[in-house]
């Protein structure tokens, strides 16, 4: 059966399914929404995904918001795609009523980071290094997510010898853990690095053949995390070049 017969004669059948069926089959289309996101990172497989989350929840299928699921959580999954598609109400009400189904021993990191998301996209800031600066976590993940976010502030509020020292911390943390941190994660985090530090370069002395050339190499890229802020960020660069 292919994936849209399956999809069409679930939502068909819903009624008629118990929690469990209803649960796993929805965990199921949003796991293969996902692998396709990855495969090509269409805006419209992420709005899918969205719908998806939205139902399960006004269906009273948040299960899976209760598990521990290291080192990326659920919950972590749903602010990142709200955010993705600007549903900035929609995401703190989310946080609002459902971090307090999150176990005692996560709940703080995870609603740290998910207001730190949610102030980031907002671009409030300062609320976001708060946030970041109370966060106490050993989770790879968020710890390499927090940095990630620091650097971004940082280059937006042009706080850049902080953003070199990141950089260098960060960069000695992922050497220092290579057998900690999965690959994939280590291969992505360094790609943004190098991006960031190339941005943070021509930032301070612009020069429009590396502006250029960074430009071109950051549209090709496939799995750069925070694509579209950068592309933000060298558009503005080659604005300001040009004026």
């Amino acid at each position: 059966v292919s994936f849209k017969k399956f999809r069409d004669l679930f939502f068909k059948n819903l009624n008629k399914l118990s929690y469990e069926h209803k649960d796993g089959f929805f965990g199921y289309m949003i796991s293969r929404y996902f692998i396709l996101q990855n495969k090509g990172g269409r805006q419209d497989i992420l709005k899918e995904v969205f719908k998806l989350y939205d139902m399960k929840l006004k269906l009273g299928l948040h299960s899976e918001l209760k598990a521990i699921r290291y080192p990326s959580t659920a919950f972590r999954d749903y602010v990142v795609v709200g955010l993705k598609l600007k549903k900035y109400k929609w995401v703190k009400d989310f946080i609002e009523k459902y971090s307090p189904l999150l176990t005692t021993e996560i709940r703080d990191e995870e609603m740290k980071m998910a207001y730190t998301r949610l102030y980031l996209f907002k671009k409030e800031y300062d609320n976001a290094l708060q946030c970041l600066n109370e966060l106490k976590t050993t989770n790879y993940i968020y710890l390499l997510d927090a940095s990630r976010i620091k650097l971004r502030i940082f280059y937006e509020k042009s706080y850049f010898e902080e953003a070199f020292l990141e950089i260098d911390r960060i960069k000695h943390y992922i050497k220092n853990n290579t057998k900690k941190v999965a690959l994939l994660v280590r291969k992505y985090s360094k790609e943004f690095i190098d991006v960031y530090n190339e941005l943070l370069k021509l930032r301070l002395n612009p020069d429009k053949e590396g502006i250029d050339y960074l430009f071109n190499n950051i549209q090709k890229a496939t799995t750069l995390v925070a694509k579209e802020w950068f592309i933000e960020k060298i558009k503005e660069m080659k604005y300001q070049t040009i004026t």
